[in-house]
């Protein structure tokens, strides 16, 4: 009988800490030859938590990046916010809560690309211009 090789959980994890690395690295700026061109262009991601509570993230963007990928490379290693989410077997974004502001009984996270709304299932499927600016608010 053949034995089927399986990906561990540990695998997996390397691989998604490593990307998440690489990413976060990117995003913060630090100077990395393969990722980063001379002219790199940016954008701005504003968390907006309630009316006085607010964390704004700033960096250049890669080819392809998505609102999704830019809200975790910009919140990667923080240990103040931390994001619970999931994609669904449509390609769905369903986003539970962003450093505890849970989405349910009517609260939940508003995406705006340059105050344009944006549903948040979407926010994986929506790319990254230059000078764009995100903002995810929590109602």
């Amino acid at each position: 009988m053949k034995k089927l090789k399986t990906i561990t959980d540990s695998s997996i994890f390397t691989a998604s800490v490593l990307f998440l690395v690489l990413l976060s690295l990117y995003f913060v700026r630090l100077r990395i030859p393969e990722f980063v061109t001379a002219d790199a262009s940016t954008a701005t991601l504003v968390i907006s938590f309630d009316k006085d509570k607010q964390r704004t993230f700033s960096g250049p963007i890669m080819e392809k990046m998505t609102v999704l990928d830019a809200l975790l490379a910009a919140t990667y290693g923080s240990d103040n916010i931390k994001i619970n989410y999931y994609i669904d077997p449509q390609n769905n974004v369903n986003l539970s809560s962003i450093n505890g502001y849970i989405s349910l009984n009517g609260h939940g996270w508003n995406f705006y690309v340059n105050s344009e709304l944006v549903n948040t299932k979407d926010i994986n499927k929506i790319y990254v211009k230059s000078n764009d600016l995100l903002k995810a608010e929590y109602h």
